[in-house]
């Protein structure tokens, strides 16, 4: 209960008489004083049920610290006295517009924001682990501290851009609404029961707005924020090791397309799960193939790494000849099962090796297929734009940090604990405007993985697991590129399926050199009285 200076409400006394069309009230202690009666004072009496006393002077009345200042008037008026209140010189007039046509002048550093990380420190629950609503522009600090944002419908736009999703309104049980989706589960039958774990399921969601590539939070979005996830040992059509043989089959008639994850197991700091790299590309692919029909593979969890990640705690180092022959081998037994079309989906530091495998494989077999790679961070380049270049964030992509941590947590906040976020100093031996970050994001002159010994290894300079600041990542500074991202994906699939109905491939006579009738038997499969991938070769 911080009362607003006396000297800062003296200070804005002489601005609030140079706007007579607007109607002021001061809060000083349980009651709500007005100067006069107007027709605003009334609206507002009437609106929030308070019992609002007439004062003949401010400047009389201010004996005490007030609560705070609300100026009830038109929109253009209150942004006109906004601005006058920011031309003040001395300090800042902290200052919030809570409704469309109220104007509130607080007391310095206060706000919802901060009154949730006072209340998370009362109750020892971070703030990550929050669910705040909202539906004001006073709410937008709330918000934004909160580990999920949620915008009412119909709120201010700038209040709907910050919010990682949205709820109904009151009338229509928004809360209710919710509350079902972030925290129960129904099974089959439609039986609701306690999730597992608080914020795993995803509000109303996101969809792509017009306009610069940008993604904004919808009122009825097309994705949901955080992805709904839990696919993997679930029998929800998603995954392809989860399915029967029959259920493959059919699937297969309709889209023949495979989504296949690729990650690692690599340290990712305190906060965040040695898993983190394949959760991301997973929550991805079974969105996608929600949306679409096609198949995802379950993942694959140990990957290739950079020689400067050798000797970390928690890192699976897989050599590289190693992994390319697992991918190689991954790939042609999901050709020969009727999976010709793959797209493989990287959430790991290893997109140097990866084409190394798809290659070879086209190589040792020289069959038709389609093939293609995307590393998740690619389709969405601008997205990653710094605050200083008009973008979301305040470092560059590079690992375990805000960028990676926000999208982790816009994507599976269950499984991350951000009370252990850690955060360290970037090093490296050369001039910044050389060696790329990664995903090569920056365009520097040389990739990130072009390099031995422009930069210290792993562990040595980043024994937390973590190179750059993770402790403020935020889950909104995800959600604009989320949408982005799976609009790309799905857009994708798409176009592979109409290029390549079930069951089309490229021209045999314009991707091998292979005698079409050599092919023939291979191509037609082992369960159609053909024959398998292998009879061209083993091992792939």
């Amino acid at each position: 209960s911080r009362p607003l200076p006396l000297k800062a409400s003296r200070r804005v006394l002489p601005v609030l008489r140079r706007f007579p069309e607007t109607s002021p009230l001061v809060y000083i202690f349980n009651k709500v004083f007005a100067e006069r009666r107007t027709p605003f004072v009334d609206l507002y009496a009437g609106r929030d049920r308070l019992a609002v006393d007439i004062a003949a002077d401010f400047a009389r009345l201010l004996t005490e610290p007030p609560m705070k200042f609300l100026i009830v008037g038109n929109r253009p008026d209150l942004e006109r006295l906004s601005r006058a209140l920011a031309d003040l010189p001395g300090p800042p007039i902290n200052q919030v517009f809570s409704q469309q046509d109220y104007l509130e002048i607080l007391p310095p550093g206060v706000s919802k924001g901060v009154a949730l990380r006072e209340m998370s420190r009362i109750v020892r629950i971070p703030p990550a682990r929050v669910v705040a609503v909202g539906d004001a522009m006073n709410d937008l600090t709330m918000l934004q501290t909160a580990g999920l944002g949620v915008a009412v419908e119909g709120s201010p736009p700038e209040l709907l851009e910050a919010a990682g999703t949205t709820c109904p309104p009151p009338e229509q049980e928004g809360v209710r609404v919710l509350i079902e989706r972030l925290f129960l589960t129904r099974d089959r039958a439609g039986a609701v029961s306690p999730a597992r774990i608080g914020l795993r399921k995803g509000g109303v969601g996101m969809a792509k707005a017009a306009g610069a590539g940008k993604a904004a939070p919808a009122r009825a979005g097309r994705w949901t924020i955080p992805p709904r996830g839990g696919h993997m040992d679930k029998r929800t059509g998603v995954y392809l090791q989860n399915m029967t043989g029959h259920e493959v089959d059919e699937r297969m008639k309709k889209n023949d397309i495979l989504l296949v994850p690729l990650g690692a197991t690599e340290a990712h700091g305190a906060h965040a799960p040695l898993g983190e790299d394949v959760f991301l590309v997973c929550r991805m692919a079974e969105e996608v193939a929600a949306r679409t029909g096609c198949t995802v593979a379950q993942p694959v969890w140990y990957g290739s790494h950079p020689y400067h990640h050798l000797g970390m705690p928690g890192t699976v180092v897989i050599p590289e000849e190693i992994f390319t022959g697992y991918v190689r081998a991954m790939i042609a037994g999901f050709w020969n099962m009727g999976f010709r079309k793959q797209i493989l989906l990287n959430g790991h530091g290893q997109e140097y090796v990866i084409p190394t495998a798809m290659h070879q494989f086209a190589k040792r077999y020289r069959v038709p297929s389609l093939l293609l790679l995307v590393n998740w961070y690619h389709p969405i380049r601008d997205h990653f734009k710094l605050t200083s270049e008009g973008g979301t964030y305040e470092t560059p992509f590079i690992h375990a940090d805000e960028v990676e941590t926000s999208w982790s947590l816009a994507l599976f906040p269950e499984l991350l604990d951000m009370k252990y976020a850690p955060d360290n100093k970037v090093v490296g031996f050369l001039p910044g405007d050389h060696v790329d970050k990664a995903g090569n994001l920056l365009n520097r002159p040389i990739n990130w993985y072009s390099q031995v010994g422009a930069g210290p290894i792993e562990v040595k300079a980043y024994i937390e697991g973590v190179v750059g600041r993770s402790s403020i990542a935020r889950a909104e500074k995800a959600v604009g590129g989320v949408p982005q991202l799976l609009d790309y994906l799905e857009r994708l699939v798409t176009d592979v399926h109409k290029a390549f109905p079930p069951g089309k491939l490229p021209p045999v006579e314009m991707v091998t050199e292979r005698d079409p009738k050599e092919l023939q038997a291979v191509l037609k499969g082992p369960r159609k009285g053909g024959k398998s991938i292998y009879s061209l070769g083993y091992p792939p």
